[in-house]
């Protein structure tokens, strides 16, 4: 019997009871092919994962999107204080209250308050698909503006840290970039950091006044430093949306449509635009700020806000008032700018 050739990949089936001399032969050609189309599958797979991926994994690196408020004047940094939406504050040793952070046009500013001489004060972004880049050769940069030697970017990946470049200290914007390879166990723990920070994420001496502006933040799969993606407003938005929703903070902003579910409770189900992290915490400023219209007429402002059933996809509001027909539909609107209605579930 021949040697026969199977359908998909035309692999040689040497012949039964052919030459033992030349099985060997056809099994390793048979074993080349096989790894070859393996490989190619592989480098398949890659590429749809990259194409499915943004160039750049740290959202709001251009410092755009600001849900929770203006923060242009400058307030002390402490750990995990947001002002622009995932620019989150990382302050360490003498460092604490000695410093602050800014939002300025598309920059944030860190300026030393008090010289220290043993401290870290800095932002950072934690990756949430940090599996993602479990071994795979990335590059991280910033647009660094800088008085100090000792103001830095790196990541770190949840084992130890790689990748660092540090500013001349010269007082001019620098990019700053630095390459390195993630580690396989990479973990939930990492975080790309800029600031006043040692190479090896330690202390450091800062001075009266040092500071450091940092803007266009990123971090890509490759090796090398490419050009800013820059995403439109609205899709860095939505982005930003899954760690921090903000429903309403303008005056006559529409909330919701409600159903009165007593005389003195309106119940609103709000299903989000975006899907949360987890379900997310929720913070009401000013909640006797609202207006909830029934039958066309204005009812008086409401006396409270509270919830129920709240999820990664939705939630339920509860406004408090009074004089509400009881199952007719309402309307809820804001009275003031000061009302706001704030969900989040920060990295």
């Amino acid at each position: 019997m021949a040697d026969t050739i199977t359908t998909n990949y035309n692999l040689t089936k040497p012949e039964v009871g052919g030459s033992d001399d030349s099985w060997g032969d056809k099994v390793n050609t048979d074993l080349d092919l096989i790894d070859t189309q393996m490989k190619v599958n592989a480098n398949a797979v890659e590429a749809v994962k990259s194409n499915a991926a943004p160039k750049n994994l740290i959202l709001n690196g251009d410092m755009r999107i600001s849900q929770r408020g203006s923060f242009t004047t400058a307030t002390t940094l402490v750990n995990d204080i947001y002002t622009l939406d995932m620019i989150k504050g990382f302050v360490a040793g003498d460092a604490v209250g000695d410093s602050t952070i800014q939002d300025i046009t598309r920059k944030v500013k860190i300026n030393v308050s008090t010289a220290f001489s043993a401290g870290v004060a800095a932002i950072a972004q934690p990756i949430e698909d940090y599996v993602y880049l479990q071994g795979k050769t990335i590059t991280i940069s910033a647009k660094v503006k800088s008085n100090s030697s000792q103001a830095r970017i790196y990541f770190w990946d949840g084992v130890s840290v790689i990748g660092s470049s540090a500013h001349t200290g010269g007082g001019t914007e620098e990019t700053l970039t630095a390459t390195a390879t993630v580690s396989a166990s990479a973990d939930a723990t990492n975080a790309l950091v800029v600031g006043l920070v040692s190479a090896a994420a330690g202390n450091v001496s800062a001075a009266l006044n040092d500071y450091v502006e940092v803007t266009d933040i990123q971090l890509e799969v490759g090796s090398l430093a490419t050009g800013f993606d820059y995403r439109s407003y609205n899709e860095e938005l939505a982005r930003c949306k899954r760690y921090c929703n903000e429903l309403c903070s303008e005056i006559n902003e529409p909330v919701a449509l409600a159903s009165n579910y007593s005389s003195t409770t309106a119940i609103a189900c709000v299903r989000y635009e975006v899907e949360m992290m987890a379900t997310p915490t929720l913070t009401v400023a000013a909640p006797t700020a609202f207006s909830i219209f029934t039958n066309g007429s204005s009812v008086s402002q409401s006396t409270g806000l509270g919830s129920y059933g709240i999820t990664k996809k939705s939630i339920n509001l509860n406004f408090a008032t009074s004089g509400l027909p009881v199952g007719s539909p309402s309307f809820v609107r804001t009275r003031f700018s000061s009302a706001s209605i704030l969900l989040t579930s920060d990295l």
